[in-house]
C-alpha cells in the first residue's frame, strides 16, 4: 500500500533502524517478514534489572498450530536460544541482584537446544 513505509515481523525488529534509513534514502517501502532462525537473539540488549525479579527470553514462536491461535503465523516456528547464551545471561542477571528469573517464551516446555553434545530441555535449563 502506498501509505505504508515499513513492514516487519517480530524476529526482525532489530532491523527497524536500517529499514527506516533505507526508506529515507530510496523512497521505497521496506518489507521484511522473514522468520530468521536465530538472528533476533543475536541482537538482544544487555540484560539489566531493577529489583529482585528479572525476565529471560529462552525461546520464541510455536509449532503446535492450535486452531484458535495465531502465534505460529505471527511469531513463526519454535526457535530456542542457545543453552550457553541463556546461562550467561542468567549469571549476568544474578550478578545484578536478581533473586528470581522468569523464563519467557510462547511454549517454554518445548525448549530444546544442544549443550556440550547433549540435547538440553527445560528441565535441564532449570
Amino acid at each position: 500500500a502506498p501509505y505504508v513505509d515499513v513492514v516487519f515481523g517480530p524476529q526482525t525488529l532489530h532491523r527497524l533502524p536500517e529499514m527506516i534509513r533505507n526508506k529515507q534514502s530510496s523512497g521505497q517501502s521496506q518489507v521484511d517478514i522473514r522468520f530468521p532462525e536465530i538472528e533476533k537473539f543475536d541482537h538482544l540488549p544487555p540484560p539489566r534489572i531493577d529489583g529482585a525479579s528479572a525476565f529471560l527470553s529462552i525461546m520464541e514462536g510455536c509449532s503446535k498450530y492450535c486452531s484458535f491461535c495465531v502465534v505460529p503465523f505471527t511469531r513463526g516456528e519454535e526457535v530456542s536460544r542457545p543453552f550457553a547464551d541463556i546461562l550467561t545471561e542468567a549469571v549476568q542477571l544474578a550478578a545484578q541482584g536478581a533473586k528470581e528469573i522468569t523464563l519467557l517464551g510462547q511454549n517454554v516446555n518445548a525448549y530444546r537446544a544442544e549443550y556440550e553434545g547433549v540435547e538440553a530441555d527445560l528441565a535441564m535449563l532449570i
